[in-house]
């Protein structure tokens, strides 16, 4: 079922999600364009954020990785360019918040959120290109984090500076956030930007961080009661929120094992696992329809909230098959097998992109196939994970 699996998606994300991002959404005067709507059409003014390009660096530079082909390659290559050129901060380093259509900055803040994905970007193209320079940038970064942003006496990482690096009272991603000194978010990311870092550049330091990462997953963000991430802290790691977040769960059940695989402890890995399969139970019994996709929140009073937004889906189907390597119960196979069942019959655009989602009755969602949060990267690294994982069994 795994090997089916993975040769319906290796069709989906070749013949439908990447050529998307290679045609449509593509801007030729750099990067990706940062606002398609929902029929499929471009705006050529639309702001451009440093989070949806580093995401598209990343996924053309994971994507050669598997077919080295021309066309990822020079796909890779346009978008990182406009990264590089326009994202990428040369005084103060860093990538910017928000910058307009042509590259010019609009918000110059440098989010710890955002700059992680700077180094999962950077660190991706460096292993898929060998680039002295995406390298030497993704080093520079997370040095410069780890000496600006990392909380000696706290531990983990402050969530967010102005341009030349000093704290902003503010550094929400999004008004839904709360204000806060520390977040999981920020910190999941940085623990998914560390692996291919640490994949490419074997460093003590950033061995360290990585380590520190997963064990402030498992004794500081995730309840030890209920299994699910706290959301935001104070500077002390006092929690702040008690909403819960399905998708953030599951994409964390799978991520963490990756960032415990690179470490090589055993030990750790097996405690990593065994918490995995942990977070997915709690998550398929209280966020996951019967429909077979995931809702996106539960409110303080246990009350589901949210949409059926696309990338909970992708993390769905990836934290299912992960949790059933891991403990060979069919059951999250099956489960992984019903929600992708649902993404094609929901999801799936006549461009070849994925619809944003639909609500929690089925109602199609109208909004954009492209724009600040809306992205390749969810979708198209479902595709990539079961795919290799399925070579990996074979």
């Amino acid at each position: 079922m795994l090997r089916t699996l993975a040769d319906e998606m290796e069709k989906e994300v070749r013949e439908r999600i990447l050529p998307f991002w290679m045609g449509t959404a593509r801007d030729p005067r750099g990067g990706v364009y940062g606002l398609v709507n929902e029929e499929g059409i471009p705006d050529p003014l639309a702001s451009k954020g440093g989070t949806l390009q580093a995401r598209v660096v990343w996924t053309f530079s994971r994507a050669y990785q598997l077919w080295p082909e021309q066309a990822y390659l020079d796909s890779a290559y346009h978008v990182w360019r406009f990264f590089l050129d326009h994202l990428w901060d040369n005084k103060h380093g860093g990538i910017y918040w928000l910058v307009d259509s042509r590259g010019y900055p609009l918000d110059s803040r440098k989010l710890t959120f955002a700059n992680a994905y700077a180094i999962y970007a950077m660190s991706e193209y460096a292993k898929a290109f060998r680039d002295e320079e995406a390298l030497k940038n993704a080093v520079f970064l997370f040095q410069q984090l780890d000496r600006i942003a990392h909380d000696e006496q706290g531990g983990g990482w402050l969530e967010g500076f102005d341009r030349d690096w000093k704290p902003v009272s503010d550094a929400r991603i999004s008004s839904n956030d709360m204000i806060s000194d520390k977040s999981m978010n920020s910190h999941l990311h940085l623990l998914e930007a560390f692996v291919p870092l640490a994949q490419v550049w074997r460093d003590e330091l950033l061995l360290l961080r990585l380590r520190e990462c997963i064990d402030i997953f498992l004794n500081k963000i995730l309840h030890p009661e209920t299994h699910h991430f706290r959301l935001f802290f104070d500077r002390k790691w006092t929690p702040l929120s008690d909403w819960i977040s399905f998708g953030h769960d599951i994409e964390g059940s799978w991520l963490l094992v990756k960032a415990a695989e690179v470490l090589g402890d055993t030990d750790l890995l097996a405690q990593v696992k065994e918490q995995a399969v942990q977070i997915v139970d709690c998550v398929l019994a209280e966020g996951l329809d019967e429909d077979g996709a995931l809702v996106g929140e539960m409110n303080s009073a246990g009350q589901l909230e949210g949409q059926k937004d696309w990338w909970l889906q992708a993390e769905t189907v990836v934290g299912c098959i992960n949790a059933y390597q891991i403990s060979g119960d069919l059951k999250y196979l099956q489960t992984a097998t019903k929600t992708w069942n649902w993404i094609k019959e929901n999801l799936r655009h006549p461009s070849g992109e994925w619809r944003w989602g639909t609500s929690r009755e089925g109602q199609p969602q109208h909004r954009p196939l492209v724009d600040f949060w809306k992205c390749p990267y969810h979708n198209s690294r479902m595709c990539f994970e079961i795919i290799s994982r399925n070579r990996q069994e074979e």
